[in-house]
């Protein structure tokens, strides 16, 4: 889930189980209007088999539902839109279910689903970077019934704007409901969760990182500027939260000195932009001992094999020094006190 950014940063955040799995959600949300009622997204939804269920970890109170109806008050029956932001089977699992025949039927039997119609091209025929994604029982019964209503890339609905943005996939779509001056806006999966503020936190699932970096670039600051509330699809702890911007701007993380260095050294993207006195700090601080010999900085460390020997370049440290460091790191595992 976090692409390049090395396991001794993100677990920080999101510890993960044995199997190195991490726990997060399918936050679905429903909106209604004085003409519909709206649900974007249906979670993963309650088609799966028993050994499919121990390999993901999937875990749920109550199907969705028991959900619906114990939040909003309403039934399936009730609900006249469903939107999907793309048919990932996280995404629009929930679309349908199994009647008594085992056959997957529409789980909203009343609603229009409202998907790109590019989305729904690349749906029918995936490749192979993305083909365990696309379900087809999560979106064919519905073509079946003329339920499923193709739509343009960009498009609004009942105060529902609804975006497509290239990053996680080509026809993924975000969305944003503008209401009484506020804006509730929903990331999908380009900011899947509240650890993937900071810029470099990209999943590896995405198959345009660059195109999602450029986008939390542009998109982050606008939501910040106009005070929107941000909705974290899969976010366990913190679905839903207004950001505030941090003195040492992203990642909003209140780090020590030493921590930050950890986290430059590891991330490998500035390797000859590090201060020396901060690599020094750093090595101390992992319980590296320091001696002199000449211009040279010699650490040691007795659990630690190799020998670290460093030299200042205009007061960096150097980057060929730095990719030394980082490996050692990852080698031994060191840090994690920090």
């Amino acid at each position: 889930m976090f692409g390049v950014v090395p396991r001794v940063i993100w677990e920080r955040l999101c510890p993960p189980d044995e199997k190195n799995r991490i726990a997060m959600n399918m936050n679905c949300v429903f909106i209604e209007t004085a003409r519909e009622k709206i649900l974007i997204e249906t979670g993963i939804g309650e088609k799966w088999l028993d050994k499919q269920i121990a390999m993901y970890g999937i875990e749920r109170e109550r199907p969705l539902a028991d959900s619906l109806r114990a939040i909003t008050g309403h039934s399936p029956e009730d609900i006249t839109i469903i939107i999907n932001t793309h048919l990932h089977f996280d995404h629009a699992g929930g679309n349908t279910i199994l009647n008594d025949a085992g056959k997957a039927v529409p789980q909203f039997p009343n609603a229009r689903y409202l998907v790109s119609a590019s989305e729904l091209a690349h749906a029918d025929a995936p490749h192979e970077r993305d083909r365990a994604s696309y379900l087809p029982d999560n979106w064919q019964p519905m073509r079946e019934t003329g339920q499923l209503e193709p739509m343009p890339d960009d498009y609004e609905v009942e105060g529902v704007s609804v975006t497509t943005e290239r990053g996680h996939s080509e026809t993924m779509q975000t969305w944003a409901f503008r209401s009484g001056g506020k804006t509730l806006y929903g990331f999908a999966d380009l900011i899947p969760m509240k650890a993937h503020l900071s810029l470099p936190f990209i999943a590896g699932y995405d198959l345009y990182p660059t195109e999602t970096l450029a986008f939390k670039k542009r998109i982050l600051p606008q939501a910040l500027a106009e005070d929107w509330t941000c909705l974290f699809y899969h976010d366990v702890d913190t679905p839903l939260c207004e950001l505030r911007e941090h003195p040492e701007s992203w990642p909003p993380l209140n780090m020590s000195r030493t921590r930050k260095t950890l986290d430059k050294v590891l991330l490998g993207s500035s390797d000859s932009n590090i201060e020396f006195t901060d690599i020094r700090r750093l090595l101390e601080d992992l319980g590296f001992a320091e001696r002199m010999k000449g211009s040279h900085h010699i650490f040691t460390r007795t659990d630690v094999a190799e020998i670290i020997n460093i030299q200042p370049l205009n007061n960096k440290a150097k980057a060929y020094q730095i990719k030394q460091i980082r490996n050692i790191i990852l080698r031994y595992r060191l840090g994690g006190e920090l």
